[in-house]
């Protein structure tokens, strides 16, 4: 299915009329429900959503007054396409809008995946109704309920500001009509999991963007850039590393020096496959170490690279380094404080506060990570030279976490035509989740390079 949904939302009196076939269709007709059951004073005093494919209305649901979403109907024709997501988005995003502090729903159990996926979490026993077995489900949205048992997957979007949507003027359409989705995989680490995150714009382009993450950290942290980045038609892929998140492995240990490396390209690969072409590379902090590595040092193939406050050099001395190297011989698996300042993260306070109450960050280091981070930084630096594809440094000028110098000897030693390197003066380690205007900044210039990158562009591969 190629053609974009056409989303309008509306009282009743307004947009019934669209809403009521489709209902019809699929409840009375196809699930036999008896029509006296279907229609009910609700619809009246609800927010109504269709979806429009060419000139068919393909898809509604409807939001209450009390928070509750219902009525979510697609086509036969029309599903698997994603649609129900985009409905299901566009009534989460009205309920935020209006302040609605979370969302429920009453499921179909045959469904309840599709609602796990877009961060609904089970509550309670399953019940019937209509002569359906149902479940009651629950997403909190801008804020954590502690008495609700939020799915760890899905900690970080509801805890934190780094979850929400950026800036104005995304588009709430494109915002709201990303799919995302959580999958598994198994890293060669004597078989254990890593958790992979995928988001889908309803308007691709063809290109696709890879995300890694830093330490101590997770994907989930960046839901908001991948959304961002889904308003203007990039399809984005990230996993969890080894040692964190969601993924397995003791936090911040790995089996292997190279088993950030190794498995980062397996995922990449695959996502390249999915694509049918190579995808952007963007790496932050250590995933930024993580990213350098796979491209200046093993050459891997892909469309470009974009580091953002990358770990290409850290501000540690002799005697420490001296200390790493021995303690990575001696006991490499020693988990250790990783020694970060959360307070030195963002200028933002939210952003701080979201990164400390998020239960999937862990501060822990051990010496063949910490080692890993140096030699790869050092090794990157040294092969910047080799480089073949267009490079983007997106660099904090007051970072406590990692040494700009590094992204400034890896951008000297690029290619002259490939590097294009920015110094945010003032700005601190997580330039994405900074305050919004200074955030704005670096999306400006993501924006701009993006946009000279995008499939069919001249010049883009």
């Amino acid at each position: 299915m190629s053609m974009t949904p056409q989303l309008s939302l509306g009282s009743w009196e307004a947009i019934g009329a669209l809403a009521a076939p489709v209902r019809t269709a699929v409840f009375v007709h196809e699930q036999g429900i008896p029509a006296e059951l279907e229609w009910d004073d609700a619809d009246a005093v609800s927010l109504h959503c269709v979806a429009r494919l060419g000139d068919t209305i393909a898809g509604t649901g409807r939001l209450l007054p009390d928070g509750h979403i219902g009525r979510m109907a697609v086509l036969p024709d029309y599903r698997g396409h994603g649609l129900g997501g985009v409905i299901l988005e566009r009534l989460v995003v009205a309920a935020r809008e209006r302040g609605d502090e979370a969302v429920e729903l009453s499921a179909q159990v045959a469904v309840l995946d599709f609602y796990r996926r877009h961060g609904f979490v089970a509550l309670g026993e399953v019940y019937q109704e209509v002569g359906i077995p149902h479940q009651r489900m629950r997403r909190v949205l801008d804020s954590v309920d502690p008495d609700s048992p939020v799915p760890s997957g899905m900690r970080a979007h509801a805890a934190g500001t780094s979850a929400e949507p950026y800036a104005a003027g995304t588009g709430a359409e494109l915002y709201a009509a990303v799919t995302a989705e959580l999958g598994e995989v198994t890293s060669g680490a004597a078989g254990m999991r890593l958790r992979t995150r995928l988001w889908r714009p309803s308007m691709p382009h063809g290109g696709g963007l890879y995300l890694l993450h830093g330490l101590g950290e997770h994907a989930g942290r960046y839901e908001a850039l991948a959304r961002w980045l889904c308003a203007r038609g990039w399809t984005v892929a990230s996993h969890d590393h080894l040692g964190h998140g969601e993924s397995g492995g003791r936090r911040g240990v790995l089996d292997l020096d190279e088993r950030l490396s190794r498995d980062a390209a397996d995922r990449i690969a695959s996502f390249a496959r999915e694509l049918g072409r190579p995808p952007i590379l963007l790496g932050h902090s250590m995933g930024g170490a993580v990213a350098a590595d796979l491209v200046a040092t093993r050459g891997l193939t892909v469309a470009g690279l974009v580091l953002s406050s990358p770990a290409l050099a850290v501000r540690v001395g002799a005697p420490m380094r001296l200390l790493a190297s021995l303690l990575a011989r001696l006991a490499p698996d020693l988990a250790l404080g990783n020694g970060l300042d959360a307070h030195r993260l963002s200028s933002d306070p939210a952003a701080v506060s979201a990164y400390r109450r998020d239960p999937l960050v862990h501060d822990r280091i051990s010496p063949r990570l910490f080692a890993w981070i140096l030699r790869a930084g050092s090794q990157a630096r040294a092969a910047a030279g080799t480089v073949t594809v267009p490079v983007l440094l997106l660099v904090a000028g007051d970072d406590a976490m990692v040494d700009p110098e590094g992204s400034h000897a890896f951008a000297r030693a690029l290619p002259d035509p490939l590097a294009s390197f920015h110094l945010f003066d003032g700005l601190q380690h997580e330039i994405f989740n900074e305050r919004p205007e200074a955030r704005d900044r670096v999306l400006g210039e993501l924006a701009g390079w993006l946009a000279q990158r995008m499939p069919g562009t001249a010049g883009a591969p």
